[in-house]
């Protein structure tokens, strides 16, 4: 519905008794399902929030000194870089897929639409108008920015990595498509539009039609991808 919330409150607004259809709290059209995404962005924004003011209430990132005394380095306006540098190799819970994943500040900020590893990885998947590259790919997802999970890093309709490495195809989609689900990635997975990997492949099979997409859709449909999707353009 184009809004964030905090967790808590969400699951007891789905846990409501009597609700037959679960309906958004602010505009009362019904959500599609109820499963809770992380929203990495805002939490990226909270956390370099409390770095640059020097706030040592994040976990993992206690001052050193004695209790109630200032931080190190603070007094000599260091504060701020002497806690960015403690957090970088701090771990942080993170919902991903089901499961709790532990993930720096640096993997959070990566995940952040723009952000420098974000428009490597993007690139690196054929974000047009690049090419897909499976030579690119296997060093980013060794990098220690990478979370772990391949569909951590969405663009803004939700669309994933797996979307771009399908088209237009050339011949590292097919291995990247498989390492990226090996990576977490989910080929079910649909956007805001509504539309799977599978509908990008068959979209792009019409416009440049090429014998390339006919193991890529095998592979989607065996991995659980619905072999009655439409094209999606």
């Amino acid at each position: 519905d184009g809004f964030v919330y905090e967790k808590e409150a969400i699951c007891r607004w789905f846990s409501k008794a009597l609700r037959t259809e679960t309906k958004s709290p602010m505009t009362n059209s019904a959500f599609p399902d109820r499963r809770i995404v992380p929203c990495h962005t805002i939490k990226a924004m909270c956390l370099a929030w409390k770095e640059e003011n020097g706030y040592c209430g994040i976990p993992g990132a206690q001052a050193e000194g004695a209790e109630g005394e200032e931080p190190a380095g603070v007094s000599e306006g260091r504060g701020a870089e002497g806690l960015r540098s403690r957090l970088r190799g701090v771990a942080f819970p993170v919902s991903q897929g089901g499961y709790e994943a532990e993930q720096t500040l640096a993997q959070i900020n990566s995940t952040v639409p723009g952000s420098p590893f974000w428009l490597e990885i993007y690139e690196a998947c054929g974000k047009l108008p690049a090419a897909p590259s499976l030579v690119k790919l296997r060093p980013l997802l060794k990098s220690e920015e990478f979370t772990g999970c391949a569909d951590s890093y969405l663009d803004h309709n939700g669309s994933t990595l797996l979307m771009y490495c399908v088209g237009p195809a050339n011949e590292d989609s097919l291995p990247m498509i498989m390492l990226l689900m090996r990576h977490g990635a989910d080929p079910t997975h649909r956007n805001a539009l509504g539309q799977s990997a599978l509908a990008y492949v068959r979209a792009w099979s019409r416009t440049e039609p090429s014998e390339l997409y006919g193991p890529i859709e095998e592979a989607l449909i065996d991995a659980g991808c619905d072999p009655t999707e439409a094209a999606c353009f």
